[in-house]
Protein backbone atom coordinates (compact mmCIF):
# COMPACT_ATOMS: atom_id res chain seq x y z
CA UNK A 1 0.00 0.00 0.00
CA UNK A 2 1.25 3.46 -0.83
CA UNK A 3 0.84 6.67 1.10
CA UNK A 4 1.33 10.19 -0.26
CA UNK A 5 2.71 13.05 1.81
CA UNK A 6 2.38 16.74 1.34
CA UNK A 7 5.03 19.20 0.41
CA UNK A 8 5.57 22.39 2.31
CA UNK A 9 5.38 26.09 1.72
CA UNK A 10 1.97 26.31 0.05
CA UNK A 11 -0.32 26.63 3.07
CA UNK A 12 -2.70 24.05 4.46
CA UNK A 13 -5.52 24.33 1.90
CA UNK A 14 -3.25 24.26 -1.16
CA UNK A 15 -1.25 21.36 0.28
CA UNK A 16 -4.48 19.48 1.03
CA UNK A 17 -5.63 19.97 -2.58
CA UNK A 18 -2.31 18.70 -3.96
CA UNK A 19 -2.29 15.76 -1.56
CA UNK A 20 -5.82 14.80 -2.58
CA UNK A 21 -4.85 15.04 -6.25
CA UNK A 22 -1.68 12.98 -5.63
CA UNK A 23 -3.77 10.31 -3.88
CA UNK A 24 -6.11 10.17 -6.90
CA UNK A 25 -3.18 9.97 -9.32
CA UNK A 26 -1.59 7.11 -7.39
CA UNK A 27 -4.91 5.23 -7.47
CA UNK A 28 -5.20 5.89 -11.22
CA UNK A 29 -1.72 4.42 -11.63
CA UNK A 30 -2.80 1.23 -9.89
CA UNK A 31 -1.51 1.81 -6.37
CA UNK A 32 -3.53 0.77 -3.36
CA UNK A 33 -3.43 3.99 -1.35
CA UNK A 34 -4.19 4.79 2.27
CA UNK A 35 -6.45 7.82 1.95
CA UNK A 36 -5.60 10.47 4.52
CA UNK A 37 -8.61 12.72 3.90
CA UNK A 38 -11.38 10.98 5.92
CA UNK A 39 -9.35 10.96 9.12
CA UNK A 40 -8.03 14.48 8.57
CA UNK A 41 -11.49 15.94 9.19
CA UNK A 42 -11.53 14.53 12.71
CA UNK A 43 -7.90 15.26 13.48
CA UNK A 44 -8.19 18.88 12.38
CA UNK A 45 -11.21 19.39 14.67
CA UNK A 46 -9.31 18.06 17.70
CA UNK A 47 -6.95 21.06 17.66
CA UNK A 48 -4.09 18.92 18.96
CA UNK A 49 -0.50 20.10 18.65
CA UNK A 50 1.05 18.77 15.44
CA UNK A 51 3.78 16.79 17.29
CA UNK A 52 1.03 14.84 19.08
CA UNK A 53 -0.77 14.18 15.81
CA UNK A 54 2.45 13.01 14.20
CA UNK A 55 3.46 10.75 17.08
CA UNK A 56 0.04 9.30 17.91
CA UNK A 57 -1.54 9.06 14.46
CA UNK A 58 0.84 9.27 11.51
CA UNK A 59 3.73 7.34 13.04
CA UNK A 60 1.66 4.23 13.92
CA UNK A 61 0.17 4.16 10.42
CA UNK A 62 3.57 4.36 8.74
CA UNK A 63 5.00 1.75 11.08
CA UNK A 64 1.98 -0.59 10.90
CA UNK A 65 3.48 -2.85 8.24
CA UNK A 66 0.59 -2.10 5.87
CA UNK A 67 2.38 0.77 4.14
CA UNK A 68 5.09 -0.47 1.77
CA UNK A 69 5.82 2.76 -0.11
CA UNK A 70 5.54 6.41 0.85
CA UNK A 71 5.44 9.05 -1.87
CA UNK A 72 6.50 12.57 -0.91
CA UNK A 73 5.34 15.55 -2.92
CA UNK A 74 7.81 18.10 -4.26
CA UNK A 75 9.12 20.45 -1.55
CA UNK A 76 8.22 18.02 1.25
CA UNK A 77 11.43 19.08 2.99
CA UNK A 78 9.78 22.42 3.81
CA UNK A 79 7.08 20.78 5.92
CA UNK A 80 7.88 19.77 9.49
CA UNK A 81 5.11 17.18 9.37
CA UNK A 82 6.36 15.65 6.11
CA UNK A 83 9.91 15.56 7.49
CA UNK A 84 8.65 13.65 10.54
CA UNK A 85 6.69 11.26 8.30
CA UNK A 86 9.78 10.75 6.16
CA UNK A 87 11.78 9.80 9.26
CA UNK A 88 9.01 7.46 10.47
CA UNK A 89 8.90 5.77 7.06
CA UNK A 90 12.65 5.28 6.93
CA UNK A 91 12.71 3.86 10.46
CA UNK A 92 9.97 1.39 9.47
CA UNK A 93 11.89 0.42 6.28
CA UNK A 94 9.10 1.78 4.08
CA UNK A 95 10.30 2.57 0.54
CA UNK A 96 10.50 6.37 0.31
CA UNK A 97 9.84 7.81 -3.13
CA UNK A 98 9.56 11.26 -4.65
CA UNK A 99 6.20 11.98 -6.29
CA UNK A 100 7.11 13.30 -9.75
CA UNK A 101 5.83 16.81 -10.41
CA UNK A 102 5.13 15.68 -14.00
CA UNK A 103 2.41 13.32 -12.71
CA UNK A 104 0.31 16.39 -11.85
CA UNK A 105 0.15 17.36 -15.54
Amino acid sequence: MAHSHQGGGLGYEKNAERLTRATDILKERGYSVWDWAPSEVYIKDMTLPWPTIMEEFHKPILQSGYITEAFFLPSWEQSNGAKAEHDYAETAHVAVKEFPEAWFE
